[in-house]
């Protein structure tokens, strides 16, 4: 894309040619055209000097004149355009800056920072931006422009220019520097301005967003400043991008969730490779996915040197071992992939895959030959009954383009714009969703993230009321005053690990309505808070506890008698049931004030109102009348929404062709969302729409949309095993239909059931599942139990014909 000032010098050079050849022109048919034609054009060029006082002579034409007028005339406009552009840029620039109050600067032009910038500017109510740094060029130039940002161009931040963007007056400052030596002589300049004439007087100090590629050093970095006054004026936060991909992947893939949908007891997650980001994934696993009553995550870490691999983590994250049982095994890692005779070197129970390499082909050979044996053993393994489940495969890749773009499965021109199709192997970790995402948007974790700054602050409130409710409690039990403690202090004098904690706090706030097997949802009109009853309360509180037994674990304390902050010891680190009961307290009023944390960020606990689907599909003989009843479908929704107005109501559908279709269709025009259970891998699954009308794009788009997709576990066989035969026909594949009916009928409210009152044709149909759900008991073989599903419960059952009834009585009289 051309520039500005390269169109402008276009034009301009168009003019002064076609000037010329007029000039030219004009002069020949004159009786002064004698001349030489470098002296013609000599005199032509010099009437832009004023100097055209020949060409009013009789001898010459009144074309001559004209161009006379017209010379410098446009000389005097392009001097006073290119001035005045100049001096108008100049004038508009200051008086942006002036302007500026809670504005974002930025230090550092960089690919990266024009990323972040984009998102800025993508959110709503966009604050102003303001970039300190070097131009790299016209391409970034131009972007800058197009975002509305004010650039103040220069190699070194001086305190002149910190002046001119109003450093005082923003509300967020990034570093993009690159290295950490210039990050710390940009936080000494900041610091040295900001203290000279009383700037920050008032004012709450200022949080740094600074970018480290090494998370531990920020770490360390962050509890040194924390001992110094530049807290009075500056909060530094280092950042790491993969810190970010990190909290991102646990948000928009809970392994809790994982491990509910395949019925497992204990969540195993398996990571392959081992890099920074491989510890972070690690780390925020923990953080953010439920614990089980006295039971650890276990993690496998799948490297070339697993001794090697385990020194680099115990120096690193120590932490990590206090927290999960953590195995180490050794995989070779190919360009091809992982081999077939690797085979048994996988993990048996995995509730989900993480390939953590940073070359994309050797991700995208690791994450692919994975699947592939996952659905099917190679040939002359024997598997001795231990087959490898279809666990989720997440594979990280730094930009998502080319080979990421392609495990992506975008697809655009949908009616959803882009969708991802959830295939088996999902990509994170790319730096334009971290950097484009809103940075006010309190649902998805970005890199820089205001809303969480806001829950946070919240929180630590919160824990400020608990320590006094516990310091009441402590004088009636024991007489004695507890000890006082750093984190009582305000937000602003806070010490950033205890930030910190307060930030991991407000992550773990999905992680507790996933307890309570609700959502949380955007909710900026807020309604009425939700009723939690005391069981309710019970669980948040001993969850509570546990999150920050382990957020105190991963960063380094341990347990002692007596609390020691400078060497992180403490003596609440214990199970909770040892735990005093006035400590408790605090965790029961971070509970109790979890709503009022979550509405800072414009946020609300919902329950969730499952409405399972189960009916017939289009099979030969078998009417259906779609139209009839994808209204009835729609008709009933609407009424359970209504008649639940303070849950968020979703629909459980195994997609299958004919009424879980249907059902679909239904509650997207209700803008409910929906659950896709799919009782097949994905590759399987699809071949059920293969023989429709835009079947394979139908499917496409139903599970693109859908708002979860769980792809229950191959427990009957392999994906040649759950193929049809030549007959259309096998076990293992209606077993898997069982399986998902099971799991629709067992964790629903109301079950919708399209069906016409028969036994069911084969095992697992219809009328199975609606026995099962009238029962609240599902077989044990078709039941996925363990401790993060919901209790089963008799459910609400509503029956649709599978014809309209005024037809089918038509048909019955003829």
């Amino acid at each position: 894309m051309e520039s500005d000032s390269t169109r402008r010098i276009l034009w301009l050079t168009a003019f002064f040619m076609a000037f010329i050849v007029v000039g030219l022109v004009a002069i020949s048919l004159g009786d002064g055209g004698a001349e030489s034609l470098q002296h013609n054009i000599y005199r032509l060029i010099s009437m832009f000097a004023l100097n055209g006082e020949w060409a009013f002579e009789p001898t010459y034409n009144t074309t001559l004149q004209i161009l006379a007028f017209v010379a410098p005339l446009a000389a005097i406009v392009g001097i006073i355009e290119l001035l005045g552009r100049s001096l108008f840029g100049r004038l508009r620039e200051e008086w942006k800056l002036n302007q500026m109050r809670g504005h974002v600067v930025v230090f550092g032009l960089t690919k990266e920072s024009i990323l972040l910038m984009e998102g800025i500017q993508r959110g709503p109510n966009p604050p102003p931006v303001v970039i300190i740094g070097e131009a790299l060029g016209e391409e970034e130039k131009l972007a800058i422009t197009k975002l509305g940002a004010v650039l103040l161009d220069g190699v070194t931040t001086t305190e002149s220019l910190l002046a001119r963007a109003s450093i005082e007056r923003a509300d967020v400052l990034i570093s993009f520097k690159s290295g950490t030596d210039e990050s710390l002589t940009l936080l000494a300049t900041l610091d040295n301005y900001l203290s000279s004439s009383g700037r920050m007087k008032g004012r709450e100090p200022l949080d740094f967003w600074i970018k480290i590629d090494n998370p531990k050093l920020g770490e360390r970095l962050a509890e040194y400043f924390g001992l110094t006054d530049v807290q009075e004026r500056l909060h530094p936060r280092f950042f790491s991008l993969e810190e970010t991909a990190a909290r991102r992947v646990w948000r928009n893939h809970p392994l809790d969730l994982y491990a509910e949908g395949q019925g497992q007891s204990l969540v195993h997650l398996c990571v392959y490779g081992f890099d920074p980001l491989a510890a972070q994934i690690m780390t925020e696993a923990i953080r953010q996915t439920r614990p089980i009553h006295r039971k650890r995550m276990k993690i496998t870490v799948l490297t070339e040197d697993p001794d090697r691999t385990r020194e680099q983590l115990l120096a690193w994250r120590p932490g990590l071992f206090q927290c999960s049982d953590i195995l180490f095994e050794r995989l070779p890692f190919h360009r091809v992939g992982i081999s077939d005779a690797d085979y048994h070197h996988l993990p048996i129970d995995a509730t989900a895959h993480v390939v953590c390499h940073d070359d994309p082909d050797a991700a995208a050979a690791t994450a692919l030959s994975l699947r592939r044996l996952l659905l099917a053993e190679p040939p002359g393994i024997e598997s001795k009954g231990n087959r490898r489940l279809n666990a989720p495969i997440l594979v990280r890749f730094d930009r998502p383009t080319g080979i990421g773009q392609l495990l992506s499965a975008n697809e655009t021109g949908t009616d959803q714009g882009t969708a991802s199709w959830p295939d088996g192997v999902e990509v994170f970790g790319g730096f334009d969703e971290m950097l484009v995402g809103d940075m006010r948007d309190p649902l998805e974790p970005t890199v820089i993230d205001t809303a969480r700054e806001s829950i946070a602050k919240s929180i630590h409130l919160s824990y400020k009321a608990g320590v006094a409710e516990a310091a009441k409690l402590a004088r009636l039990e024991t007489g004695n005053i507890t000890e006082q403690r750093k984190a009582e202090q305000e937000w602003r004098g806070l010490a950033p690990e205890f930030r910190d904690s307060c930030r991991h706090a407000a992550d773990h706030l999905w992680t507790k309505a996933r307890t309570l097997h609700g959502r949380i949802v955007y909710e900026p009109d807020r309604a009425e808070a939700l009723h939690l009853d005391n069981d309710d309360f019970a669980q948040l509180t001993a969850l509570e506890h546990q999150r920050w037994v382990d957020e105190r674990l991963l960063a380094g304390w341990s347990h002692a008698e007596k609390r020691v902050d400078v060497a992180k010891q403490h003596p609440n680190l214990v199970p909770y049931d040892r735990l005093p009961e006035h400590e408790r307290e605090i965790d029961r009023t971070m509970a109790e004030r979890m709503d009022g944390a979550l509405s800072a960020g414009r946020l609300a606990l919902r329950r969730e109102y499952i409405v399972g689907i189960t009916g017939h599909r289009h099979i030969d003989g078998r009417p259906l009348d779609d139209d009839y009843i994808r209204e009835e479908i729609k008709s009933e929704l609407a009424r359970i929404v209504d008649e639940h107005p303070s849950e968020v109501v979703v629909l459980y559908t195994a997609l299958a062709p004919g009424a879980d279709s249907l059902a679909v269709d239904a509650a997207v025009s209700l803008g409910i969302p929906y659950t896709a259970v799919l009782p097949l891998p994905f590759e399987a699954s699809r071949a059920d729409y293969e023989d429709g009308a835009d079947g394979v794009g139908r499917f496409l788009r139903y599970t693109a949309g859908a708002d979860r997709v769980t792809e229950l576990p191959l427990l009957f066989g392999d994906l040649s095993e759950v193929a049809p035969d030549k007959n259309g026909k096998s076990r293992a594949r209606d077993q898997q239909y069982a399986l998902a009916g099971g799991y629709i009928a067992s964790r629903s409210h109301t079950l919708i059931a399209v069906w016409n009152g028969q036994p069911a044709l084969g095992l697992g149909g219809t009328g199975d599942v609606v026995g099962w759900a009238s029962k609240g008991e599902v077989p044990e073989e078709y039941s996925l139990p363990g401790p993060f599903a919901p209790t089963p419960q008799r459910c609400n059952i509503h029956i649709i014909k599978p014809e309209r009834p005024d037809r089918s009585a038509a048909q019955a009289a003829e």
